[in-house]
């Protein structure tokens, strides 16, 4: 009586098989990946085009937050008030925040007084990592944990680094995604402080 199972692949055949499957998966990836970092950094309804992607729009006034620094120091951003703000939103495990953190203490440094500069922590919760990060960033102003993304959602960040310019009465004067050079800084800069 003939078996109704079919007989076995032969073995080049089943390798065959398994390396396309792996190449499949591999294009897959190659394709969604990219495809889910553009969604996730989309520009959800902002007013009008503005630098960089997500967060609130140009004009509008900052949300106001109370964290406490890493260093135990409770901070109110309106409490700053008529200094301006630079607000950046960053993570241990994003590298171009690895280069735009010193520029921001470069900036802060040159300037005493005139600026506060404040690191918010996005979707960074291994304590570890945060704490080595800055460390090897070696920055000196306050940064803060989000731990429920609340300013985070207030501010609609979608991807990081991003920084918003405030002004002295709290309004948003510019944003931008990855600081790339100090010019985009000092021109960032300048609008905040007209």
């Amino acid at each position: 009586m003939p078996s109704s199972s079919p007989e076995p692949a032969p073995e080049p055949a089943r390798r065959g098989r398994r390396a396309r499957a792996r190449l499949a998966a591999l294009l897959l990836v190659s394709v969604a990946v990219p495809l889910a970092l553009l969604w996730v950094m989309r520009d959800d309804g902002a007013d009008e085009p503005i630098r960089g992607s997500g967060g609130l729009s140009i004009g509008s006034e900052a949300p106001d937050f109370t964290l406490t620094s890493r260093g135990g120091e409770r901070v109110r951003l309106a409490a700053l008030r008529p200094t301006p703000v630079v607000l950046t939103f960053w993570a241990s495990w994003c590298g171009p925040c690895r280069s735009e953190m010193p520029l921001l203490q470069e900036v802060l440094d040159e300037r005493p007084g005139e600026l506060a500069v404040l690191g918010v922590g996005w979707e960074d919760h291994v304590e570890g990592d945060v704490e080595r990060f800055l460390r090897e960033v070696r920055v000196e102003f306050p940064t803060f944990r989000d731990p429920d993304d609340r300013v985070g959602d207030a501010y609609r960040v979608r991807g990081i680094p991003l920084t918003f310019f405030i002004d002295g009465s709290g309004v948003i004067r510019d944003r931008v995604y990855g600081i790339t050079s100090r010019t985009v800084l000092d021109e960032s800069l300048a609008r905040t402080a007209r």
